[in-house]
């Protein structure tokens, strides 16, 4: 084989490499795209600085049945109402609140939920 022939060769395997490269990426971009106008991965960020009671009796005033779970350094609201994936996290340490779910349920409930944590404090105060 020539030297032209495999450096035309040669140019050919980078070509069609860079291809691939490029169709992977653009696929991996459309894919976190979607997943980014769908907003599973986002979530709403509150804070709460008070018991582990009183965060519940607040969350129960929303009339979403949950329940609650222990995980390690934060507890969990996980709301049955059996239409979305609703969680509650909450960091005692540092008073962090995190919505997470459904976008279409999450965004109302977290209006009701910060009125609430608004008029705890209040009260507090």
């Amino acid at each position: 084989m020539t030297f032209r022939k495999k450096s035309f060769l040669y140019g050919v395997f980078l070509v069609a490499l860079l291809l691939g490269i490029l169709v992977t990426i653009s696929a991996v971009a459309t894919r976190s795209h979607c997943f980014t106008s769908m907003r599973i991965w986002r979530f709403i960020v509150m804070h709460f600085k008070g018991s582990l009671m009183a965060l519940q009796v607040l969350v129960e005033r929303l009339g979403v049945p949950c329940h609650w779970q222990h995980r390690g350094p934060f507890e969990m609201a996980v709301f049955d109402d059996g239409v979305s994936n609703l969680k509650l996290n909450w960091w005692p340490e540092t008073g962090e609140l995190r919505l997470v779910g459904d976008p279409e349920v999450r965004d109302e409930l977290a209006k009701r939920l910060e009125a609430l944590l608004a008029e705890h404090a209040s009260s507090a105060s």
